[in-house]
């Protein structure tokens, strides 16, 4: 079978890799789409290079093939660092994309060691490259790492743990068209609206015609114990939640509560994760920090252009707690800053139970109104009304809706 797109020569596939060179979510990183290099490193143009990679065998059309399949980001790495007549080495060791990273674990008097990811054994053939070859190596395989994101089965959410230098396929969306948490000063985090690559996702939601859909990534900044602790709090409530039930992609803030006030046991035992123990009961939860910085605006990408239908969902589960019992008294209360929306029962140290959620979404809701109503022209230009009110008082100033500002990179070398 032959490709029908064309044979470049090296320098033309080299100069091709470089121009698809994208920049990541983080600042200072940059990745190649994994389509990109599909298509430049097809098996026709690697077999017409082959000579210049210094590998020679018999059957070139099946060397070729086989290189495609296993050692295709190998080779971009080693034309980007232009040490291509070394793919052979990396061939007679074994060493293909599947053992990509291959990390630097340096030694005294050795900055440089190459070894595999679950070895602290140099390779053996870096031992003959200089320092600067094995410099540019080192960094640009991060170029070709960039993750490819999938929906896990039915009612599982994948969860990914990535290396610090992985570049991340994202890029800020631009414009009024989200929300960002107002918690940096407190918590070092960070929310930001984010679109993912179209060549790293299989979300089928990337299938709709109108437009690219848009996704929130949380970033701590201060990576304190506290902080790490939170987060991983976090990351276990969510995989509580998967374990459970599966929170639809386009749930609204009152339908995300109702699962999380309830957890029934009565979803099918095919699409659970956990078994399921007789006469178990329900697990009761509380999200305990609902506030406006908390609340995501998504557009939904259902609907038609330009009906401005969206759909605004909850976040930041940090707080989030499960008991076995509908009403308990030792809650994790929020801290200072989100007093505004506490509940009456803090104060009359009633039990708490899901009617406190509820309670603080009232507060939004009639918080946003009433700017709405009052100001004529929405939450943004009465901000500084209420924070001046809130000076006059005493009270602590609440968070509020923000729109979604981009941060780190926005523009990159290739545009999507």
């Amino acid at each position: 079978m032959t490709s029908s797109q064309p044979i470049q020569s090296l320098e033309a596939v080299e100069g091709q890799l470089w121009q698809s060179l994208t920049a990541a979510y983080d600042p200072w990183s940059n990745y190649i789409p994994i389509n990109r290099i599909i298509d430049i490193l097809h098996a026709d143009q690697i077999e017409a290079i082959l000579p210049d990679c210094g590998v020679v065998c018999p059957n070139p059309r099946a060397r070729s093939v086989f290189i495609h399949q296993r050692y295709q980001k190998i080779l971009a790495v080693l034309i980007l660092t232009r040490l291509h007549p070394r793919l052979q080495q990396f061939i007679d060791d074994g060493v293909d994309d599947a053992k990509l990273p291959i990390l630097n674990k340096p030694q005294e008097n050795r900055p440089f060691r190459l070894c595999l990811h679950d070895s602290d054994e140099p390779l053996r053939y870096f031992e003959g490259w200089d320092n600067l070859d094995i410099a540019n190596f080192d960094r640009r395989q991060w170029w070709v790492m960039a993750p490819v994101f999938k929906r896990g089965v039915i009612r599982e959410v994948a969860h990914y743990q990535f290396l610090n230098r992985v570049p991340l396929p994202f890029r800020p969306v631009t414009g009024r068209v989200g929300q960002i948490a107002a918690s940096w000063y407190t918590t070092g985090s960070v929310v930001t609206g984010i679109e993912i690559h179209g060549d790293h996702t299989t979300f089928e939601a990337f299938s709709s015609a109108h437009a690219r859909p848009q996704f929130a990534v949380k970033t701590h900044r201060r990576c304190r114990p506290d902080t790490r602790a939170l987060f991983g709090h976090e990351v276990g409530v969510l995989k509580r939640l998967n374990a459970r039930t599966m929170i639809p992609d386009h749930s609204t803030v009152t339908e995300t509560l109702g699962i999380i006030h309830e957890m029934r046991q009565d979803i099918g035992a095919q699409d659970r994760k956990d078994p399921v123990t007789p006469g178990e009961p329900p697990y009761y939860g509380l999200h305990a920090d609902i506030r406006p910085a908390n609340l995501l605006w998504f557009k939904d990408w259902d609907a038609q252009p330009g009906t401005g239908l969206c759909i605004i969902q909850l976040a930041d589960f940090g707080s989030t707690e499960f008991h076995d019992t509908e009403a308990w008294s030792n809650a994790v209360l929020p801290n200072s800053d989100t007093r505004t929306y506490l509940a009456p029962e803090v104060a009359l140290s009633q039990p708490i139970t899901g009617a406190y959620d509820i309670w603080g979404l009232g507060c939004v809701f009639l918080e946003f109104l009433s700017w709405l109503v009052l100001t004529g022209s929405g939450p943004t230009s009465s901000e500084s009304k209420k924070d001046s009110a809130h000076q006059r008082v005493g009270r602590v100033q609440s968070t509020r809706i923000h729109s979604i500002s981009s941060h780190g990179r926005v523009t990159s070398p290739q545009p999507w």
